[in-house]
This record gives C-alpha cells, sequence and structure tokens, in this order.
C-alpha cells in the first residue's frame, strides 16, 4: 500500500513539474511575442510649462546621432543632454522608439532638422463663413465659386519649426521594422495676427499674410472689390492639430511629416465699395492637410 503512494505521489509530481516546465516555455514564447510599443503619453497642464524641446543647433543635428546628448538628461558620448532639450541617444543600431515625451519631441526635432524640408503642399477644405454681409459662399454672394477658391490646393515655403513640450497635449509612438511613426496631438489655441508659421507647434496655418491674400483674391476675382483685412482686429483659433512624422531608425531621419487641423478666422475687413470703405465682419471656418517635403 505504501509502495503504490509513493508511485502515486511520484507521479504527480512529474505531472506538475511538466506542466510547470509548459508554462515558462510558454512565458517565453509570450514575451518574445509581445509589442513592446509605448503607449501614448498624455502631457498635463503642469508639465507643459516646463522641458520645452529647444531645437537641435546646426552642428547637432549635423552630426552623428551617437554623438550628441540624451534627451533625459543623461551623458551622450560627446555631451550632456537637458531635459527635453537635446536629441535622442540611438544604440548602436540606430535610433529607438521614444519612451516619455521628452524624448518623443527631441527625437521629432532631430529627425525633422535632419530631413531638410521646405515645402507645405497645403489641401485645404471650405467649413462655412458668417459675415455682416451674410454668407460669403451663399448664392446671395459667391454662389460657391468662394468655396472653391478657398479649397485650391497651394505650395508654401515652410520650414518646420521646433516642437515645444508646452505645444503637445499628447504623443503616441509606434514602431514597425525600420521605422518609428510618432503621432503628436497638439492643443487647441488662440494666436494674433502676429503669429507665423510654427506658433504653437502649428508647423503651418492660415496666418495673417495668407488670409489678407485670400481675402484681396477672393474680393477681386469672385466681386471685383478691393478688400482689406484689418491686421489690427485679427485673430485665428488653431484646433484639432495631429502632426504624424514618420523616422528611419537607422539614419534617424524623418522620411513623412504631415499635419492635420482646423482653423478659424475672425476679423474685420475693409471693403473698397464705389470709393467708399465699407467696414466687414467675417469669420471663416474650414480645414487643413499639410505635406510637407
Amino acid at each position: 500500500m505504501k509502495k503504490k503512494i509513493a508511485k502515486l505521489l511520484a507521479l504527480g509530481m512529474s505531472i506538475a513539474l511538466v506542466f510547470s516546465l509548459a508554462a515558462c516555455g510558454g512565458t517565453e514564447d509570450a514575451e518574445s511575442t509581445e509589442d513592446t510599443t509605448p503607449a501614448a503619453f498624455v502631457v498635463d497642464d503642469g508639465e507643459a510649462g516646463t522641458g520645452d524641446a529647444a531645437a537641435p543647433s546646426e552642428d547637432a543635428s549635423a552630426a552623428d546621432p551617437s554623438e550628441t546628448g540624451s534627451a533625459n538628461g543623461g551623458t551622450g558620448n560627446n555631451g550632456t543632454g537637458n531635459n527635453g532639450t537635446g536629441t535622442q541617444t540611438p544604440s548602436e543600431s540606430g535610433v529607438k522608439a521614444p519612451t516619455n515625451v521628452d524624448e518623443a519631441i527631441a527625437l521629432y526635432n532631430s529627425a525633422v532638422s535632419k530631413a531638410g524640408f521646405t515645402k507645405a503642399n497645403v489641401q485645404r477644405t471650405w467649413g462655412g463663413s458668417d459675415t455682416s454681409l451674410g454668407d460669403l459662399n451663399g448664392p446671395a454672394l459667391g454662389n460657391g465659386a468662394v468655396a472653391d477658391s478657398f479649397n485650391k490646393p497651394e505650395t508654401f515655403n515652410v520650414k518646420p519649426a521646433t516642437l515645444n513640450k508646452a505645444d503637445v497635449a499628447s504623443v503616441t509612438p509606434g514602431s514597425s521594422g525600420n521605422s518609428i511613426t510618432i503621432k503628436f496631438t497638439l492643443r487647441n489655441v488662440t494666436v494674433d495676427s502676429s503669429a507665423a508659421y510654427g506658433a504653437k507647434g502649428y508647423p503651418y496655418f492660415i496666418s495673417y499674410d495668407d488670409a489678407n491674400h485670400l481675402i484681396q483674391t477672393i474680393g477681386h476675382d469672385q466681386f471685383g472689390l478691393e478688400i482689406t483685412l484689418n491686421k489690427d482686429s485679427a485673430s485665428f483659433a488653431l484646433k484639432d492639430g495631429v502632426i504624424n512624422v514618420t523616422i528611419d531608425k537607422t539614419s534617424g531621419k524623418a522620411t513623412s511629416l504631415t499635419l492635420n487641423f482646423g482653423e478659424e478666422v475672425n476679423g474685420k475687413a475693409t471693403a473698397k465699395i464705389g470709393g467708399l470703405p465699407v467696414s466687414v465682419t467675417a469669420k471663416i471656418w474650414g480645414t487643413g492637410k499639410v505635406t510637407f517635403a
């Protein structure tokens, strides 16, 4: 009887050992195939005012990535990075997907600088208008022609500006093959007529000069009028901004860069009707998609 009990215990222990080994083997397989892409990083209002990312210098952007400082204040091979200001220190095999907001912004600034983008190919989509004269695109005025002018694709000379931490609401990194992708969700902001491309993280938007040129063109082509947007009254609400960048892991260079955003232009315009100036209040809104080259 004792021998039978001993055999049963031995058999039970053997079975338990087999299952425990199988469980360990399953864990190794799961770990080897697990997606190591970091989750999205949210920048709260408390973080937004600190650790802004500065653009890499001419020398830093031209140098080998392994010689630049760490994005987290660590020491690189040839210097020390500041919090959110340096370029990400790559491993021997190239740059890695960022693991925090500061690394993501630093990698973006370095990769975009290396890419040397100088053109913004813009596709706008008319949203609507509300003016003291009525709907500019309505049947009584533009009758659809204003939207056609607004929607016309254009190319601008634009060099993407440095992205700062204060401008970013969240960051979503990804990694696939030899590419790193990063999605930056920008904050909704309002800027005045003095703002230039790059303001508040938006590498392109309809600035005062763009809006004034557009209004002058519409006034001349559609209404036969000389219309000027008053600079002191103009404001620009930028919203739903999303930047998507793809970065080559080996070179650390951006291979594609796009921006999607919404915008609302508010202000007063002066139209000369019969030689007399007439003040017109106007609000125009729409969306845009920008591809940099």
